[in-house]
């Protein structure tokens, strides 16, 4: 069973923030490199701090709406800011902007909307059982 730690909406928001300064503060290092000890590591970082991005950007967003509606708005989100990031780290020395990097943001974005309708879907059920 998974517990997810109750947030409220503005709390989520709060969180969606801070992480979305964090991920510019970090795209804004030059020559910040990712360990090559395993190839296309930096894939799994994009695929990792995207999710994260769009699991947190799921509960600012999250209403009473349909969850293929609810996955779909968090995935343009998600997209519209790892282009953006994309973008921006064109702009910083030592820096590259690249499709695959934004691909990766992709399915991050894919991956953590899933993953917090699966958890929200756990806990919707197991409060129903409860009851």
């Amino acid at each position: 069973m998974v517990y997810m730690l109750k947030l409220r909406q503005k709390d989520y928001l709060m969180l969606t923030l801070v992480w979305s300064v964090m991920i510019t503060i970090s795209s804004s290092i030059p020559n910040l490199k990712v360990s090559n000890v395993v190839p296309e590591t930096d894939k799994l970082v994009h695929i990792t701090i995207f999710a994260i991005l769009a699991f947190l950007l799921s509960g600012t967003l999250y209403k009473n709406t349909r969850p293929w509606k609810r996955v779909a708005q968090v995935l343009l989100l998600t997209i519209l800011f790892g282009y953006l990031d994309e973008l921006h780290q064109s702009m910083v020395v030592g820096r590259v902007s690249s499709l695959w990097d934004l691909l990766a943001d992709g399915i991050g974005g894919l991956t953590g909307a899933m993953l917090y309708l699966s958890f929200h879907h756990q806990q919707t059920k197991f409060r129903i059982k409860e009851e």
